[in-house]
This record gives C-alpha cells, sequence and structure tokens, in this order.
C-alpha cells in the first residue's frame, strides 16, 4: 500500500481487511472513495478524489 490506507476500510495502518475477490473500496494513495466497475475479466478504479487509477 503506497501511503498506508486499506483498500477495505480506508484506516491508515490496517493490515488489509478486504477479502481476496472484492475489488478495492478505498484509494491506497489517499483514503478517498472509489469508482469502481467491475467486469467479468476484473475491474477497473479511479479514485474520486486524488484521480489514482487502478485495474485487475
Amino acid at each position: 500500500m503506497a501511503a498506508g490506507h486499506c483498500p477495505g476500510c480506508a484506516a491508515v495502518g490496517c493490515p488489509g481487511c478486504l477479502p481476496e475477490l472484492d475489488p478495492p473500496r478505498y484509494c491506497t494513495r489517499c483514503g478517498g472513495w472509489l469508482r469502481v466497475i467491475v467486469h467479468t475479466a476484473g475491474w477497473e478504479s479511479t479514485c474520486r478524489r486524488c484521480g489514482a487509477e487502478g485495474r485487475a
């Protein structure tokens, strides 16, 4: 995690409480909510606060 924010709860220093197959809910850089689009082959996310992008 880049800034220490958990992708499941946004807490700083959380060891990671997000279930393995769930897409992230929070940005690991700033802790803001993610806009997530789930596809059959994975997911795409964009942070609503800082604009960081991710995919799997």
